[in-house]
């Protein structure tokens, strides 16, 4: 939204900035992109990275924004990543609900995305489907064992994230470091998903400088207070998925 524009413009004025998520850059340019491009000065965007599809992407901001780098998903890999599903049909029984609203699945090369609910699932529905995340933790383990050279985590209110087994967000963590000219010790992440299992805990096992965040105002909070420090010159966020921590 707007705010949240005009608090990264800011934020961006003094620091170095990435935005990590398992979305992807459809997402990123749907719901992201599009109101920073009109609030903030090019010369700040270049300070700006993007990391869709927990990391397994990276775009920069050049003359407009730049594929970095991906690491896709090879198509036998995608194929074996979706027929592991069918091998755990027992325990999907166990959770799908009555009703699938659109997709099971999101394929963004890069990564694999499932969704308990379906991609076009109402927000109330999805707060409500799996709140403590053990219906997702149930199938993620079952999945482990179709699936050992695969990295799964657990993201969102719906969804499990499969992407190549280095894929991370410590890879992610790695990517920023070197390719933004930015210190472990430098970096703050802020993220929804630190637990074990979580998307976000990757980070967390690193050591890494961590705040947990439940959603958009409590970022939105954060932001402000660092707009008055000087100390950490890069910050990353966590665009989260669902809970929307950056819109």
């Amino acid at each position: 939204d707007t705010e949240t524009c005009d608090l990264l413009a800011q934020l961006l004025s003094q620091k170095q900035v990435a935005i990590i998520s398992g979305e992807s850059y459809v997402y990123f340019k749907e719901h992201i992109l599009g109101g920073l491009e009109t609030t903030i000065p090019r010369s700040l965007l270049k300070k700006l990275c993007l990391f869709p599809a927990s990391s397994s992407l990276c775009y920069c901001y050049r003359d407009g924004w730049s594929l970095v780098y991906e690491e896709a998903l090879l198509p036998h890999e995608r194929s074996q990543i979706k027929d592991s599903f069918g091998k755990i049909s027992r325990e999907l029984a166990v959770i799908r609900p009555d009703k699938i609203y659109g997709d099971e699945f999101e394929d963004s090369g890069a990564q694999i995305t499932f969704l308990g609910l379906g991609q076009q699932a109402p927000v109330e529905l999805r707060k409500r489907w799996d709140p403590d995340r053990r219906k997702r933790t149930a199938i993620r383990n079952a999945l482990l064992e179709h699936l050992p050279e695969f990295n799964l985590s657990v993201a969102g209110t719906i969804s499990i994230d499969i992407t190549n087994k280095q894929i991370d967000k410590t890879f992610g963590i790695v990517q920023i470091e070197r390719r933004m000219g930015i210190l472990p010790q430098e970096i703050l992440f802020l993220g929804n998903e630190l637990y074990e299992g979580g998307n976000d805990y990757p980070v967390k096992r690193m050591g890494l400088d961590c705040l947990e965040v439940s959603g958009p105002q409590e970022t939105k909070s954060i932001i402000r207070s660092l707009l008055h420090q000087q100390e950490k010159p890069g910050v990353l966020l966590n665009a989260g998925r669902l809970e929307r921590t950056l819109v």
